[in-house]
């Protein structure tokens, strides 16, 4: 293993037909040609109905599935907003619909993200929805535009687990596709290793009625986010978001028919025979800060670091993990370190414990520093084990410093000097 300093220019660019740019919304007042419309909670998605004039959104909780969400209509000419469906409430006496391995409808924490209308082969329209809540699953809801609108659940489909999904869309033949972001268990720390280093993190998902799910060839990219699907079904369009292209992708053998590079693509859909591509701007601006970071780095090595943990691996240095320090007391040489993260990939190595020597070494005795320090939140006890493996000293903690996850939480002290280190 070794440790070293990153050095890398993040270079981004797009090749659009069109681009449309909006001047950013803060409040519910108009920003030039877009005109906000005020309460709902978290719209994540919406598909319009085949009048044209109502849309259904799905009003998204969290991606923990610890919040709530529901299915609402919306109305284009007066911005009545109607709720439709919240989870809870009993299976309707009806036929089942997706897998007949389903447990049962979703209970009060339904949670919806994606969501996408299609008919079914009786010429009905059917709601498939990505839910959270309490459970992963493809949710199918039938929905009926007669007099009032109605959605009524009929059944769902329970991906492989440790799924996260994101999107679906629904197939000519009666199935679906959905993108899996990432695995579950790999983290928000973990995430961000894959957007540093540029790793792909999950791949399209498809279903087929009595065969279940299977992993669509040619579709692993850097989180998978949104989807749509070609008129006849042969192709989809998939966004990766940490990649920043929009691809054009051969359903039967995950053959690449074409690209756009788009910034941080989002949600994609299809209107007036053009493929409409939402953009994140959040995620350029992370780049940047990163970007100035290592920047830093490079004009301060003395005193600021950004640093690439590396392992070998069949014969290539594989890039495994960082981690970063701080100078925040030049007259006593104290350092704050932080920012140590190994990709899930790597884990079960303690790589963890061994860049935290190789970077103590290096900033005691060749930056000749004095003193090391960091602070773990009180809950992170995997975080504290590390820190003393590693040979940090508990020094104590400041009591109920920090507002995380709706309470107040310690912030434990630990610190190393110089002569900690010599024999």
């Amino acid at each position: 293993m070794r440790c070293r300093t990153r050095n890398a220019l993040v270079v981004l660019t797009a090749a659009l037909a069109a681009c449309t740019r909006l001047e950013p919304v803060r409040d519910c007042q108009p920003r030039g040609p877009a005109r906000p419309v005020c309460g709902f909670q978290n719209p994540e998605d919406l598909v319009p109905l085949p009048d044209g004039r109502r849309l259904l959104v799905s009003e998204f909780g969290n991606i923990e599935g610890t919040r709530p969400g529901r299915i609402v209509l919306y109305d284009l000419a007066t911005d009545a907003r109607t709720v439709l469906y919240e989870g809870g409430a009993p299976a309707a006496a009806a036929e089942r619909w997706g897998d007949p391995a389903c447990p049962g409808p979703p209970s009060r924490a339904f949670a919806p993200h994606g969501i996408d209308l299609g008919r079914r082969p009786d010429g009905g329209l059917v709601l498939l929805a990505v839910d959270h809540g309490g459970r992963e699953a493809i949710e199918f809801f039938d929905v009926t535009v007669d007099g009032a609108v109605a959605v009524t659940w009929r059944g769902c489909a329970m991906p492989p687990p440790g799924s996260l999904l994101n999107d679906v869309a629904s197939l000519p033949d009666g199935g679906f596709v959905t993108t899996h972001m990432y695995e579950r268990s790999t983290g928000t720390v973990g995430l961000g290793l894959a957007y540093l280093f540029g790793r792909r993190t999950g791949y399209v998902l498809e279903w087929q009625p009595g065969r279940g799910f299977r992993r669509l060839p040619g579709t692993d990219d850097g989180f998978p986010n949104g989807i749509t699907v070609a008129r006849d079904g042969a192709s989809i369009y998939l966004d990766a978001t940490m990649s920043n292209t929009v691809r054009r992708i051969e359903r039967a053998s995950g053959r690449e028919l074409a690209r756009a590079a788009v910034q941080a693509p989002d949600n994609v859909s299809w209107g007036d025979g053009r493929l409409l591509v939402a953009s994140i701007r959040q995620l350029l601006r992370d780049r940047e800060a990163l970007l100035e970071e290592i920047e830093r780095s490079q004009r301060e090595p003395d005193a600021f670091g950004r640093f690439v943990v590396e392992v070998e691996q069949d014969g290539h240095w594989a890039r495994a993990g960082a981690m970063g320090f701080e100078l925040v007391n030049r007259r006593s040489r104290i350092a704050n370190l932080g920012n140590l993260a190994i990709h899930p990939d790597f884990r079960g190595r303690r790589l963890s414990d061994e860049a935290a020597k190789l970077l103590q070494r290096y900033l005691l005795f060749e930056l000749d520093l004095h003193r090391l320090q960091l602070e773990i939140y009180g809950f992170n006890e995997r975080a504290q084990r590390h820190a003393e493996r590693a040979g940090f000293v508990h020094e104590g903690a400041r009591r109920r410093a920090y507002w995380r996850h709706g309470e107040w939480v310690d912030g434990v002290i630990y610190g190393l000097v110089r002569e900690d280190l010599e024999p």
